[in-house]
């Protein structure tokens, strides 16, 4: 099933996760109160709490400032079982089909992401001399860059003399 309503990726209570916009919600549902009023009966129904089932975020826009809400999935669950209409189970089921990371897979990924420590000495060696070879690498970059901005300097400074008056504004 196609996404209804479009999810970011936010940090909310220290946690990056995957979030959906209250206000895309109330959209796709479309109830009759006002938005403002929806917005805070539901998310009394689904007690939510501020940092850590929802980031609540001023926008600016031509006239007042908008107040928005994004929530996680599964607030955003809570939130459309809440409406209690058919298309709040709409949203509901196709925030059902959004995968949540769970600790598992999180940890994976921090896993993934950190640098093996060497488990013996041919490993080890092995990582310093890998190590070695990228930090010439960046020093050759760097002494590149440098150069280049010698050479640069100096073009700039033959242009000023050659032609003095052109360069001042």
């Amino acid at each position: 099933m196609n996404h209804a309503i479009p999810g970011v990726v936010r940090n909310i209570g220290g946690k990056v996760v995957e979030t959906v916009s209250l206000r895309d919600i109330y959209d796709f549902i479309d109830p009759s109160p006002p938005f403002h009023d929806w917005a805070s009966r539901v998310m009394g129904v689904a007690r939510l709490a501020e940092g850590k089932d929802y980031l609540k975020a001023t926008v600016k826009t031509a006239g007042r400032p908008r107040t928005e809400y994004y929530l996680t999935i599964s607030a955003g669950k809570k939130v459309s079982t809440a409406a209690l209409s058919a298309k709040g189970q709409v949203v509901r089921e196709a925030l059902n089909e959004r995968p949540i990371k769970g600790r598992r897979e999180k940890r994976e990924e921090a896993k993934a992401k950190v640098q093996k420590v060497p488990k013996t000495l041919h490993e080890a060696l092995r990582l310093a001399a890998d190590l070695s070879e990228k930090n010439q690498e960046l020093i050759k970059k760097i002494e590149e860059s440098q150069f280049m901005n010698q050479f640069a300097r100096l073009i700039v400074e033959q242009v000023q003399v050659a032609f003095p008056s052109r360069l001042e504004l």
